[in-house]
């Protein structure tokens, strides 16, 4: 094959190999049809053609180079890995002449297998030279096509299988900061150490199997990182376990770091690099057991952690243990979110509890690459890729809770940021009484929900606790008799006896698409996620009018506002006042901690306020107050969180507004002349019955229509 495709490129006058390389070029999209014309003018040979186009930089020279093979049917590889043994049979001065590469020899049969990178240049060399070389050598050759970027990225990435003999790391003693060039964390699950410096930017990394293609692009991470440039050999795997063994010792020494945890000043002024990173002192961390899916207690070998763990773990530079505590700390503190902040001067850790965040620690800005590495290793995202924003999740085990960890990263200015959302898979679903609901809240959804068809809508903000709320109807509602399908983004909860789709519009799959693929699965209740389109509100509207009760939430500040929201979108008012069976607003308080909670005094222009509120409502209760002192449980007067609510029911003065097409301030008044307590109406009550304080009742209604 090797002599036919030399000679038809040497010998041809007029290439019968250009039409079918023009006509791959425009099947593969490297080509537009109207330039198939131009090219044929211009160019006499495929060489040409070739050499043209390599040089256009929005070409894809894959493509390019796989047009080339399939013209001349000469198979086409996608390059992994070459053979150093093969790559120094020729002389690597013909080599680069000619654009080829020996990358695979195999003794045995006597074949040299060559990748054609540059079709240009090997047409210069004679089929007579090739015979020459290969009696020379002794083998047959075997030819193929390969792209150049693919021939240059193996080199760059040191995907050259080395066949010197096996470096013996037990006659070397390896520095400390040469072995920690690579994270302990990479370098155990991919058995490779590195372990000399050559110069400045130059080290070599031995490993226990260099042809493993993960490898190549933890190399690939690690050379982006540091800047540096990594020579792969290989080792015998015992020596790079013993060496192993040494660099564990060395993740735990380690001394705690000797100050608080820092305020917010100390971020923009920066954080000091400790003046040691190891000492003497030792602390037992030995990992028994799978550090991708760790028991987190097991793996730190402690059940009470303190801030102070995290800064001993950080000073010793012991990212997995870092990551670990940090993970392990929030779900101690109830923590439903921890945010990791790279800035130009330190690295910030908050935890949002109880929907407030707050300050943890700060950490010295390097650390940032190895604490993302950690997480995306964990999380089975890509290393390599800091450029777009990434998702992912894994489970840990704290204590007895299993913890869904959902990850989100975002690349900034100084690095990536990473959100972890903390979803507790033993967490029990609550009640709608132990989420807050009662009274005439509780007797409309209840009402609503037994009805066999309709819309429940909940609403509110991002945050507020919709979802949660719509979880506890489908608890209440989940009986064998009866088929549920939820359509969500993403999944929160799992819930047993429910059939939950995830959907993805990215690959356009949303919840319009998700909606109408339920609907012929014969359900009873759906759940959808979130309505964001006129699409999706005509299709909830239309399935609920059809025998269906539908679940769905809207983002709107108030119950009353999700009508006008609803007929914004398309949906037909007197559709509208058939299908609704009942809409909630909704709004998450902070809990006064039972265990500290104290009666206090309130101004009376408050007490004023809470008075004209709740006029007209008949409590039979003394208006009293309260506030959580603050104690070792709850620390600042707050332990969880509790919903206020308003239930809109569709009663015939509304529909008549709805008909109309009346604002949200007129369904609204009417709404309270219908009896319906508003959010901030029944967060006092909750502040009355000692649950909230009236300061979060007033923070979270004030932008509401009662406010």
């Amino acid at each position: 094959m090797a002599q036919q495709f030399q000679v038809q490129g040497l010998t041809e006058s007029k290439n019968t190999g250009l039409e079918l390389f023009l006509d791959l070029l425009f099947e593969n999209g490297v080509i537009e049809k109207d330039e198939i014309a131009s090219l044929r003018s211009r160019y006499d040979s495929t060489e040409a053609v070739f050499e043209a186009l390599s040089r256009r930089e929005k070409i894809s020279q894959d493509k390019l180079a796989e047009a080339y093979a399939n013209a001349y049917d000469i198979p086409y590889i996608d390059l992994q890995t070459i053979d150093e043994k093969a790559m120094g049979l020729i002389d690597q001065g013909i080599e680069k002449r000619f654009g080829f590469i020996p990358f695979s020899v195999d003794e045995k049969n006597k074949f040299l297998q060559i990748a054609i990178y540059d079709p240009v240049r090997f047409k210069l060399l004679s089929s007579d030279s090739l015979k020459a070389l290969e009696q020379k050598l002794g083998v047959k050759f075997e030819f193929f096509i390969a792209s150049y970027n693919q021939v240059e990225k193996v080199i760059k990435a040191g995907r050259v299988l080395k066949q010197q003999p096996e470096i013996n790391l037990s006659s070397i003693d390896i520095p400390e900061n040469i072995l920690r060039k690579m994270p302990y964390d990479l370098a155990q699950k991919f058995q490779a150490v590195i372990f000399r410096k050559i110069d400045d930017k130059n080290y070599d990394l031995a490993a226990a199997n260099p042809d493993d293609p993960k490898l190549s692009e933890i190399v690939d991470f690690v050379q982006k990182k540091g800047g540096i440039k990594l020579n792969v050999i290989k080792a015998d795997p015992q020596q790079i376990a013993d060496v192993l063994k040494k660099y564990e010792m060395m993740q735990n020494k380690g001394t705690e770091m000797d100050a608080d945890a820092p305020n917010k000043s100390a971020l923009e002024k920066g954080v000091e690099k400790p003046d040691k990173i190891f000492s003497s002192q030792t602390e037992p961390a030995e990992v028994k057991i799978d550090a991708e899916n760790p028991d987190l207690y097991k793996f730190l070998e402690k059940e009470r952690l303190e801030v102070a763990d995290l800064k001993g773990y950080a000073n010793a530079g012991q990212v997995p243990q870092l990551v670990a505590s940090t993970i392990a700390l929030a779900a101690n503190e109830r923590a439903s979110d921890i945010h990791i902040e790279p800035f130009e001067k330190a690295i910030r850790i908050r935890f949002r509890i109880d929907g407030e965040l707050g300050d943890v620690i700060l950490l010295p800005p390097e650390m940032i690459s190895s604490i993302v590495a950690r997480i995306k290793i964990l999380s089975k995202l890509k290393l390599d890729e800091q450029r777009i924003p990434q998702d992912g999740r894994f489970d840990v085990k704290v204590g007895k809770e299993i913890i869904d960890i959902r990850v989100s990263t975002l690349p900034t200015v100084f690095g990536e940021k990473v959100v972890m959302r903390l979803l507790s898979k033993s967490k029990h679903m609550e009640k709608l009484e132990e989420l807050g609901f009662d009274g005439l809240s509780y007797d409309r959804v209840v009402e609503a929900i037994n009805k066999p068809y309709g819309v429940i809508l909940s609403t509110g903000p991002t945050g507020s606790g919709k979802t949660t709320t719509l979880y506890s109807i489908l608890s209440r509602l989940n009986r064998p008799e009866v088929n549920i399908v939820t359509l969500e983004d993403p999944v929160e909860y799992e819930l047993p006896g429910i059939n939950q789709v995830q959907v993805k519009p990215q690959i356009g799959f949303g919840f319009a698409d998700g909606l109408r693929s339920v609907l012929r699965q014969d359900p009873n209740i759906i759940m959808v996620g979130e309505i964001r389109d006129s699409e999706t509100a005509e299709l909830v509207t239309h399935a609920a009018l059809t025998g269906h009760l539908v679940l769905s939430t809207l983002h709107t500040n108030d119950a009353a506002g999700a009508l006008p929201r609803l007929y914004n979108l398309g949906v037909e008012p007197f559709l509208l006042t058939s299908a609704v069976n009942a809409i909630i607003g909704q709004r998450l308080v902070r809990r006064v901690c039972q265990k500290c909670r104290t009666e206090i005094n309130v101004p009376q222009s408050v007490l004023f306020e809470v008075k004209k509120e709740l006029e007209g409502l008949n409590l039979n209760m003394p208006i009293k107050f309260f506030k959580g002192k603050g104690c070792s449980y709850c620390r600042n007067g707050f332990s969880g969180r509790i919903g206020i609510f308003e239930v809109l029911n569709m009663t015939p003065e509304i529909e008549d507004l709805v008909l109309t097409k009346k604002t949200s301030k007129d369904i609204f008044e009417q709404a309270i002349k219908s009896g319906m307590i508003t959010m901030r109406q029944d967060g006092f009550i909750k502040a009355i019955k000692g649950l909230t304080t009236v300061d979060e009742v007033l923070r979270v209604t004030s932008e509401t229509k009662e406010g």
